[in-house]
């Protein structure tokens, strides 16, 4: 017995379908990708995300004509229905670059970051750090150029420059966007962070 056209086409379009699997995860991407990312990213499953209200850091504006860039920092938390205790935690850092509006198709840059949860108290013990360091450059400024890094899997990355003539700077980077702060905003930056590691901490269960 022949087998009707219609069918063919069926049988033809399950075996397409059952070919047409996405390409796996290589293990150097996974390690490289926060898993507060990977699980957010996931098609194949329900899922919960919870998107705290960020704390917002703003450049300060050189001008009538540019626009101040910022640093938005977010906790987030997500997870599986059912599976509560197995929740991804971290925090969302989206930073929009200082920008001139030439005119009104002017865009600044913008671009997301995500920190897993232990990356973040890393970025928080690293902005010790830097407080340490700039205090040291105030009695004795470094003869060279030098940089003070810390950079985390998903393309944020903080530094701290010496400055002798205006004063040193943050500069923050997420993937094409980037803004710098002056060094006295880093207390600013402390308490933001703390605050969303606070949140992250009384929503653990």
């Amino acid at each position: 017995m022949k087998a009707k056209p219609a069918a063919l086409a069926f049988c033809f379009a399950v075996l397409l379908v059952g070919c047409e699997k996405p390409a796996p995860v290589s293990m150097k991407d996974a390690e490289n990708t926060p898993a507060l990312k990977q699980f957010i990213g996931r098609t194949d499953i329900v899922k919960i995300k919870h998107f705290f209200t960020p704390e917002e850091l703003i450049a300060k504006g050189k001008g009538e004509f540019i626009s101040p860039g910022r640093l938005e920092l977010g906790a987030v938390i997500a997870y599986e229905p059912g599976k509560e205790s197995d929740r991804r935690k971290g925090v969302r850092m989206e930073v929009v670059s200082t920008y001139v509006r030439e005119n009104e198709y002017s865009r600044p840059n913008t671009h997301v970051s995500f920190l897993d949860e232990d990356e973040a108290k890393d970025l928080a013990a690293a902005l010790s750090y830097v407080k340490q360091v700039n205090g040291t450059w105030a009695t004795a400024p470094p003869s060279d150029d030098v940089e003070v890094m810390f950079a985390s899997k998903d393309d944020f990355v903080l530094s701290l420059l010496p400055d002798q003539k205006t004063g040193n700077t943050l500069f923050v980077e997420s993937g094409n966007a980037s803004i710098s702060f002056p060094v006295m905003m880093l207390e600013e930056l402390q308490q933001k962070l703390e605050s969303n590691l606070r949140t992250l901490k009384n929503n653990e269960k």
